[in-house]
């Protein structure tokens, strides 16, 4: 299984191209949307949007998190991105990656639990891929402003993610998941975390063999569980 399997391809269109690959990834950006784009069909109609109305490359996003936790590519990994306004940070979006969360993080009930454990399944992937650290994961507006190329020591003006990044970012590194769940095999993407590695883990102890400790719940583990 690759580190990335579990992300769904909305098949986007760049018909522009999508700028420049990065030279460097020194920060991972988490963004809420605030409008839902829980489906392959509303990404595309933001996508279109943003190309038609707003006049850029495309949606801003390198993956959106819907709110049943599924995970949907929008710009190549590799690229910069349109997450935050490169003019007054530093090129911020030519150095990182953006995730962003389906729906306004302000009201009750989000993000979902499903949605809050693909976020962080997703950010320590891009830690591994990336060599960043938990301390540079941040929040649309922690990200900092330049002038002058030098910081301001101000921060960019705005609630999103509107999500406590001192807790997400103490999940990333405790090697937990967000929530206790019932293990089992789904659909593509499977299940996929540090408990179905601990599983795993407790399978090979019993002598039952689950092909590898990779965190995925697919057909090899649930063949040695049972």
């Amino acid at each position: 299984m690759g580190r990335f399997d579990y992300v769904i391809d909305t098949g986007l269109k760049w018909a522009n191209g999508q700028g420049s690959k990065r030279a460097k990834t020194d920060h991972i950006q988490i963004h809420h949307t605030v409008g839902v784009y829980d489906t392959p069909a509303q990404i595309a109609a933001l996508h279109k949007r943003k190309i038609t109305v707003d006049k850029h490359k495309g949606i801003g996003y390198t993956w959106i998190i819907s709110r049943d936790g599924k995970v949907y590519k929008g710009r190549d990994m590799h690229y910069g991105h349109g997450g935050v306004k490169d003019s007054i940070t530093n090129k911020a979006n030519q150095r990182s990656v953006a995730i962003a969360l389906s729906g306004d993080m302000r009201q009750k009930g989000l993000p979902t639990a499903a949605q809050l454990d693909m976020a962080v399944q997703l950010a320590r992937d891009c830690m591994e891929e990336f060599g960043v650290p938990a301390s540079q994961v941040l929040g649309h507006n922690e990200i900092p402003l330049y002038s002058g190329g030098k910081a301001t020591g101000k921060f960019y003006p705005t609630l999103c993610p509107s999500l406590d990044m001192r807790e997400f970012r103490a999940l990333l590194v405790s090697g937990k998941t967000t929530e206790r769940r019932n293990l089992r095999l789904t659909a593509k993407p499977y299940m996929r975390g540090s408990d179905v590695t601990d599983l795993q883990r407790l399978l090979l102890v019993h002598g039952f063999d689950p092909k590898g400790l990779d965190g995925f719940f697919g057909v090899d583990t649930d063949a040695a569980l049972r």
